[in-house]
């Protein structure tokens, strides 16, 4: 057990590598809006920069807490939440990830959840650690960067799954540079959505904002733009990472959204998204993490309950054996 490493450090962005984000694409829209702000809570307990792999992530349940604006009466009534909402994300972790030139890993992200009054530990799959680690790393002769960063701010100001999902997709979707490999700050990006693919954003199914006439389903464009599509567009637009831009040209006559259509045999097909990624926020020194007499503090707890509770110690060496 003492050759089992832990993180628990709080930082206000995260960064995961690209094969993972493309991966995690099929599995947000499952999640609910809690679960999604919970994995970036873990998230935000891994210190992504550091060169040393680990397998335990150790979060602060009061962090957790005021992340999530939750007002439980008890300790051990949000441990409870803590510990299902965590187990229910483990088991819709499971993710595919591709890189070019290299087997497939097929396998859940996370491999166990422990949680008291004072923190939950969630352990990672061994075979992903490197999808969290380091990540600030670049590769290759021209020094291309391999990873997305994220506001951790603007993901638990959504109060919208929609919203999040968008703001997620439409993150990795930023122009880069060619040359340096880097995002493109200040500069517009126009994205384009098959009507399809933009209900997969948002995890919706196919019968989703249907309507049957004439014993024929067609699809309700004008309920799902005023209950979606519209909504999700105005409250990505709030966040500091993101913004939304007035479409340049309309042909449907449209000129007041925060999209354009296109048509395609006098059918819309195309759905058309400008906006601005301000990449500067993320500008900040290594190491500055939030309150470290804190973290101290809980780290001692956490060692003195490593050393002594029989139920943890089982986790840890459960674990262990998770090669």
């Amino acid at each position: 057990m003492e050759n089992l490493r832990c993180s628990n450090v709080i930082q206000s962005s995260v960064a995961m590598r690209k094969p993972l984000v493309k991966a995690l694409k099929e599995v947000f829209p499952k999640m609910s809006l809690m679960q999604i702000k919970l994995f970036f809570i873990l998230l935000e307990h891994i210190d992504w920069r550091s060169k040393v792999p680990y397998q335990l992530v150790f979060i602060d349940n009061e962090v957790a807490k005021y992340r999530l604006e939750r007002k439980d009466k008890t300790p051990s009534s949000f441990a409870g939440v803590m510990r299902r909402e965590y187990r229910n994300i483990i088991s819709l972790s499971k993710v595919t990830v591709k890189i070019y030139g290299q087997p497939e890993i097929t396998d859940f992200l996370f491999t166990g959840v422990y949680a008291n009054n004072d923190f939950t530990v969630v352990a990672l799959n061994p075979a992903f650690i490197k999808y969290f680690t380091h990540v600030d790393r670049v590769t290759g002769a021209n020094m291309k960067r391999d990873y997305f960063q994220y506001s951790v701010e603007d993901i638990m100001n959504f109060t919208s799954k929609n919203s999040l999902c968008l703001y997620l997709e439409l993150r990795t979707r930023q122009k880069y540079d060619k040359t340096l490999h880097m995002p493109v700050n200040a500069v517009n990006t126009e994205v384009r959505f098959h009507t399809k693919n933009l209900k997969e954003v948002f995890g919706l199914s196919k019968s989703d904002y249907t309507q049957t006439i004439d014993g024929v389903q067609h699809f309700n464009r004008t309920s799902f733009e005023k209950k979606v599509l519209r909504p999700a567009l105005q409250e990505t637009s709030q966040s500091k990472m993101i913004k939304i831009l007035p479409p340049i040209e309309d042909e449907c006559g449209i000129h007041e959204e925060l999209f354009r259509k296109t048509k395609y045999n006098n059918r819309i097909k195309y759905y058309y998204i400008h906006f601005l990624t301000q990449e500067e926020i993320f500008i900040e020194q290594e190491g500055q993490y939030i309150d470290k007499e804190k973290l101290k503090e809980i780290q001692t707890r956490f060692y003195s309950l490593y050393m002594n509770n029989k139920k943890f110690i089982r986790f840890v060496e459960e674990v262990e054996q998770i090669k």
